[in-house]
């Protein structure tokens, strides 16, 4: 889905973001974006080299894609002891800011470049920046890929029926199998119970 952006885009861009520019050839967004944010009560200022890309190779989303240019989120993940995928970026280099569900209830009317900065963009770079500061995430966040709507399920934002659109018959079954006390299916090195709560309540729900 291509985004156009508006006049009023162009004009908040420059006033708030003046280190992005607009690639008219590519449709692209390219440059530094620098936040300030604070989460219980802890502040945090910081700078990102980004692409934006508003030719999102997905039918169905109506947000842009976002790459981080510096390399600095695969440095973080590496002195965390974290994978890149649990940093929540995609094979193709992409940050997953948001699942597809979620995308309507961000943006009800359509793509808000103002919403999606505010709202999906600075949050997700603060939460890196949080992690590489306290090697934490400051927040629950959903997991990755397909255990995320296992999750979206037990939080009953999606239904069965979609869920199984989404996850094969035999992942599911395979799901059904596991018990508390089995590694998590994150890959990480805790059990299933202490892990992902919520993909442990999905299975359950699921039994």
């Amino acid at each position: 889905m291509a985004i156009t952006l508006l006049k009023k885009d162009f004009k908040w861009l420059e006033e708030n973001h003046p280190s992005l520019k607009f690639d008219v050839f590519k449709n692209q967004i390219n440059g530094t974006v620098s936040f300030s944010r604070i989460f219980k009560e802890i502040s945090i200022f910081d700078t990102y080299n980004i692409s934006i890309g508003l030719n999102n190779p997905k039918a169905l989303s109506i947000i842009p894609t976002v790459k981080e240019t510096g390399e600095r989120i695969g440095r973080v993940a590496k002195e965390v002891g974290r994978k890149l995928v649990d940093m929540h970026v995609n094979e193709d280099g992409t940050l997953c800011l948001c699942i597809y569900e979620k995308e309507r209830e961000y943006f009800p009317e359509g793509f808000d470049l103002i919403v999606f900065f505010d709202q999906l963009l600075e949050p997700y770079l603060f939460w890196i920046s949080y992690i590489e500061k306290y090697h934490k995430p400051p927040w629950d966040e959903y997991a990755h890929g397909r255990l995320g709507y296992l999750e979206l399920f037990a939080d009953g934002e999606i239904d069965l029926a979609r869920l199984n659109e989404i996850i094969p018959k035999e992942e599911i079954e395979n799901y059904k199998k596991m018990k508390g006390h089995v590694p998590c299916p994150c890959n990480g090195d805790r059990k299933l119970r202490n892990c992902h709560t919520k993909i442990y309540n999905a299975i359950y729900l699921l039994k």
